[in-house]
């Protein structure tokens, strides 16, 4: 079904958490699919060409109007509803968070993933604290970078 891959892709290809998702309406997407609009405009997220393809084969198989949201669904039934939907397409049911920290994984990059901390951040609307979970160690320059800034108090 375009809805169930549409809900697996929310996740993969935005990170944002099981909330923002269930309440996810067509009014917070830019005309042509390709930003999400959150807090009024404030925080605005680009969306991929795979989700905006998707995202159209939807609208246009749904009929939503602009100001319903996209499943009608809360946040608790779309959980259960994913890992339905997962458990059928590949025999584990996977969650909304394992599908969203895939995607903060792969977002942080293999390098220095302290550099795509902030931008991470902000992409998937969680805390630096959350990203940051997925970073194994501290890089070596952190340290410097603390001293320096506290040096300037002096």
């Amino acid at each position: 079904k375009i809805e169930h891959r549409l809900m697996l892709a929310l996740f993969l290809y935005t990170g944002l958490s099981r909330q923002f998702i269930a309440n996810l309406s067509f009014q917070q997407i830019n005309d042509d699919l390709t930003c999400f609009r959150f807090s009024n405009g404030e925080n605005v997220i680009p969306i991929t060409e795979e989700l905006c393809k998707l995202l159209y084969q939807y609208k246009q198989y749904s009929n939503k109007k602009y100001a319903e949201k996209i499943f009608d669904i809360n946040a608790n039934t779309l959980s259960t509803e994913v890992k339905y939907i997962s458990k059928n397409a590949c025999g584990y049911a996977y969650s909304p968070t394992e599908y969203s920290n895939t995607f903060i994984k792969k977002a942080l990059g293999q390098e220095d993933k302290w550099t795509n901390l902030y931008t991470v951040s902000r992409l998937t609307m969680e805390s630096i604290s959350t990203i940051e979970k997925h970073i194994d160690n501290a890089p070596p320059w952190l340290l410097d970078e603390q001293r320096k800034i506290l040096w300037k108090w002096k």
